[in-house]
């Protein structure tokens, strides 16, 4: 059997997961990650706040972020407490506005400078033995044991170590989010984010930063209404019903 030593052992190769590994260089670092890939596919996390300028400078990727497909986000127009449109933007913010995500080439950022910084990332990591010895953890995988003194569990919502470890997971919501993207047949260059509250969950649009647009709507799981909104037709009538989001819902094709 292979054995194989390591200063800090990651379960999950997200963003968290590669931003920590930059982060410890030139520690041994060992990502597990329990996707067979990075992902390619659309994802709908899209913005980050001015304030992760600072983050990224700490990672030394600031400047490849700055050359990347990623758009300044605009203000935030919103109906929440009230039924008058809040107009929020960055002016007075020392951060500044931020930006709205390629996220998929934002990963792909974070995961070469994992690489750059000698971090070692192994993808299909589903099956594995965890043993924890007085002074370090073991992890068992096809006949090869790696080992660390310590290890983090950044798998974020399905907190795969923490259940491997039998600790409790305590769910305080059932919320789900029913989200579309579509394409911009105007060229539609508006960055304002768009959120509205209803009685039964909230909404929220924006453009993102590969030309589409994305329109997601947060309900109770267990909502009567969540079913009927999965249907696309039912999806865009109920977000039409709203002056805020009637602009964005008639760009649909």
């Amino acid at each position: 059997m292979k054995m194989f030593d390591w200063d800090v052992i990651i379960l999950g190769a997200g963003p968290a997961g590669l931003a920590l590994a930059t982060r410890l260089a030139p520690k041994k670092i060992l990502l597990l990650e329990r996707q067979f890939e990075s992902p390619t596919e659309m994802r709908i996390g899209e913005s980050l706040p001015g304030a992760a300028k600072t983050l990224l400078q700490r990672l030394g990727v600031f400047e490849d972020f700055q050359s990347g497909n990623h758009l300044e986000r605009s203000a935030t127009i919103s109906i929440w407490d009230t039924e008058e449109p809040i107009w929020q933007d960055s002016l007075r913010d020392p951060c500044g506005p931020g930006w709205l995500l390629d996220r998929r080439e934002f990963e792909q950022m974070l995961h070469a400078a994992a690489v750059r910084s000698g971090a070692t990332i192994h993808y299909g990591c589903r099956d594995f033995q965890l043993t924890q010895h007085p002074e370090y953890w073991s992890i068992n995988i096809d006949e090869v044991t790696h080992s660390a003194p310590v290890i983090v569990d950044a798998s974020g919502r399905s907190a795969h170590l923490a259940r491997r470890l039998g600790l409790t997971h305590s769910k305080l919501d059932s919320q789900i989010c029913l989200h579309a993207f579509f394409d911009n047949p105007t060229q539609n260059e508006n960055t304002c984010t768009r959120i509205l509250a209803e009685k039964n969950g909230w909404w929220y649009s924006v453009r993102l930063a590969n030309g589409k647009q994305v329109l997601a709507f947060h309900i109770d799981a267990k909502h009567p209404a969540r079913i009927h909104l999965q249907k696309p037709d039912n999806f865009l009538a109920r977000a039409r019903e709203h002056l805020l989001l009637e602009e964005v819902v008639d760009q649909v094709k």
